[in-house]
């Protein structure tokens, strides 16, 4: 050592230590700091609905009203010898006009005929196709044609000759709902199952399943990408929603405590009473651990059907029959009881989702899928439908 080198003062080198161990300590607790506030933001956030998603009214929002009661008019109309209805003689003039255009969609509107033999049923899928082509076009012709004079309507072959695999619903004919039908099929015996415990039809849990799925592949394009296509899964929801069909966690408890009021307009009967009963005291885990399965979806259907029962039961206690709405009871869901107010002319909307470069409202989409007839095989109508 040289004579001019300070030896090592284990009192500096102490003090040193304790000064970088207070500077990595401070940085521990800055990051604390930061995740604290983060988590309590997102908690106040979700109290104050600032996370909720702007909606709007459909701009087709007089349409859907028009068409559910024409529908239903027509299908009730008889023809002067009251062998047929005029309904039932339009239908049939448009699936041949509709066979000519866009075979695939009219043998689902057949198909859904011969299994409920309900006009109405059928006109509102065939209206649902209507109110999604071109303006003008010669389908849309024919259909007007058909309720002007229901036989006599020019049939013309397609341009190319050939048969349309693709169906007049620009969703339906994207990738993302390749994987989203091939998912719900995976789930339509525990939809069927939940149905069949709460009285909703299938189809009706099924079209907020379908609004749900396609805004979440079309937003999570990386994790579409990565996981849900490859996969064929549905994307399960763990923040603000919860679970396949969203449901926000002061949506499921209102949900539970209607189940438990007779006194509330909510209130679907006793029937339904003790199907979201607690097996533990930490309702709050308990909850979220079922909600967010992503092995078994039983829970998020089960709260999605009952929803849409309480829903029913509220504008039913006012006068009003939703239950064959499908674009009412999607708004409603989207919206949440909140704004679920019945009145004689309820609105189209809610969130809007954008696939393929289309625009549509949750009701919307709700709408469509109820009346397209895809996958009816597995999520069926009903005669009531």
């Amino acid at each position: 050592m040289a004579e001019n080198q300070e030896p090592p003062h284990p009192e500096r080198n102490y003090t040193k230590h304790r000064r970088h161990a207070a500077i990595f300590f401070r940085i521990i607790i800055y990051i604390f700091a930061a995740v604290g506030f983060v988590l309590v933001g997102g908690y106040t956030a979700v109290r104050l609905h600032l996370t909720d998603v702007s909606g709007s009214t459909d701009l087709n929002d007089r349409y859907f009203t028009a068409l559910h009661s024409q529908n239903n008019d027509l299908a009730a109309v008889k023809t002067a010898s009251g062998t047929a209805s005029f309904g039932e003689l339009s239908l049939w003039c448009k699936l041949f006009a509709l066979k000519n255009d866009s075979p695939t969609d009219a043998a689902r509107v057949l198909g859904a005929y011969q299994k409920t033999n309900s006009p109405a049923l059928a006109l509102s899928m065939i209206e649902s196709i209507n109110e999604r082509i071109a303006t003008g076009t010669l389908l849309q012709n024919d259909f007007a044609a058909c309720d002007a004079e229901w036989l006599n309507v020019a049939i013309a072959p397609t341009a190319s000759g050939t048969v349309a695999t693709a169906s007049v619903y620009p969703w339906m004919n994207t990738p993302e709902w390749s994987t989203l039908s091939q998912a719900i099929r995976k789930d339509a015996p525990v939809i069927n199952n939940v149905s069949a415990e709460t009285g909703v039809s299938p189809r009706m849990i099924a079209a907020q399943l379908v609004g749900e799925q396609m805004r979440l592949y079309n937003t999570e394009r990386e994790l579409y990408k990565s996981a849900f296509a490859p996969l064929n899964i549905l994307g399960s929801e763990t923040q603000f929603s919860l679970g396949v069909a969203g449901i926000k966690t002061e949506t499921a408890i209102a949900i539970e405590n209607n189940l438990d009021n007779p006194s509330s307009d909510y209130y679907p009967g006793d029937a339904y009473a003790h199907l979201l009963d607690f097996k533990t005291s930490d309702h709050n885990t308990e909850r979220y651990d079922r909600i967010t399965d992503e092995h078994d979806h039983y829970y998020s259907y089960l709260y999605a059907a009952l929803f849409i029962k309480e829903a029913e039961s509220q504008w039913a206690r006012a006068g009003y029959d939703i239950s064959q709405r499908p674009e009412i009871v999607s708004t409603l869901y989207n919206i949440g009881f909140a704004g679920s107010h019945p009145n004689a002319d309820p609105h189209v909307g809610g969130a809007t989702i954008v696939i393929a470069s289309t625009t549509y409202t949750f009701g919307s989409l709700g709408y469509d899928f109820y009346y397209s007839g895809e996958l009816e095989d597995v999520l069926p109508y009903n005669s009531s439908s």
